[in-house]
């Protein structure tokens, strides 16, 4: 049972010089200071994020004027969740000085004295006050539960007790990047690395998805066939994930490519969003529909009458696999839309 009560405190208990500092205080006491943000991911690593497997109220302050300096104090409860179970709140209790009284020096740093003979002094103030005695009383919190245990119980003033420590956390840091390499040597490569199975660009009309089935359609009016794409994911919220092609040059294609990831050209017309051009299937460049001679520079004057940049055209170049057939197709789509009045995102 003791071991089971000591099961934090003993995995909180142990600091790491690294995060540590020393500290002078008025009259000469001297101390160590651990680091708040280790602390924190000290809590982190043990319970859970902060707000989800610990946290704190909202702290309480106490503003005190005294004498000649103004104080302020701070009251803060910290939780956490062991196991199934959620704590009964841990308060801490920190303090700071808003304001204090500062010896005026000279160039040589002597104390000057007024004409009664007292030593001059000045207020000064800190911004930060509110702050330091908040984490103050975090970190008073915290030690309840054991973190930085072995600082509050002064085993910091035994150095060779600060060198033990050092030692065996520079050895679980060793360890970490031992096992990070071995883990890199086995993780996948980037040749191996998953596909994209998703990305759309609105404004060039350029999608990458799966395609998850494939139908082949007869027309209303009975003047030929298309072909129904479902994609994974959806392209207008709110709307069925499908994409209509209307032509025949690679309707078989398409059927047959169930499962695979494709890279399409696609434009939003009244009724749904058209595949203009089939780029790529299965990662397997597919030839343009339209292998028309001077199709960059018909793709540049297009672009120059929509008054695109030659960066964004350079752009979608490279999102069409520098295919300027595909890029032209790309173009007359985008005009169709902005003729229509569609709104497209990007531009």
């Amino acid at each position: 049972m003791a071991k089971e009560n000591m099961k934090i405190w003993d995995a909180l208990g142990k600091t790491d010089p690294a995060h540590t500092k020393q500290f002078t205080r008025a009259g000469g006491f001297k101390g160590t200071a651990v680091k708040p943000m280790w602390a924190n991911k000290q809590m982190t690593e043990f319970f859970g994020p902060c707000g989800v497997g610990w946290g704190q109220t909202e702290p309480q302050f106490q503003v005190v004027p005294a004498s000649d300096e103004i104080l302020v104090y701070c009251t803060v409860g910290l939780w956490y969740i062991a196991g199934d179970t959620f704590s009964k709140l841990v308060y801490g209790v920190g303090g700071d000085k808003v304001m204090t009284q500062i010896f005026a020096k000279d160039g040589q740093g002597n104390k000057i004295r007024g004409e009664d003979g007292k030593f001059k002094t000045y207020p000064q103030t800190d911004d930060e006050a509110f702050k330091k005695a908040y984490t103050d009383a975090l970190s008073n919190a915290m030690k309840f539960i054991g973190v930085a245990a072995d600082v509050h119980m002064g085993l910091f003033d035994d150095n060779k007790y600060v060198q033990s420590v050092r030692a065996e956390f520079e050895e679980e840091k060793k360890a970490e990047v031992i096992a990070e390499v071995e883990k890199q040597k086995t993780s996948p490569t980037l040749d191996s690395a998953p596909e994209l199975d998703w990305n759309y660009n609105k404004a060039s009309g350029v999608l990458i998805c799966r395609i998850l089935d494939a139908q082949k359609k007869a027309k209303k009016d009975g003047s030929g066939e298309y072909v129904a794409l479902q994609l994974n994911n959806e392209l207008d919220k709110g709307k069925k994930p499908v994409v209509f092609y209307w032509h025949a040059t690679h309707r078989e294609q398409l059927l047959a490519a169930k499962g695979k990831i494709a890279k399409l050209i696609i434009s939003q017309k009244e009724k749904g969003f058209t595949v203009d051009a089939v780029m790529e299937i299965d990662g397997e460049k597919v030839a343009t529909e339209e292998p028309k001679p001077f199709t960059e520079t018909a793709a540049r004057l297009l672009a120059s009458t929509m008054n695109f940049e030659e960066e964004e055209l350079r752009e979608l170049h490279a999102l069409c696999n520098a295919d300027w057939g595909a890029v032209l197709v790309a173009l007359r789509a985008r005009k169709a839309e902005v003729e229509a009045g569609v709104e497209v995102g990007g531009r």
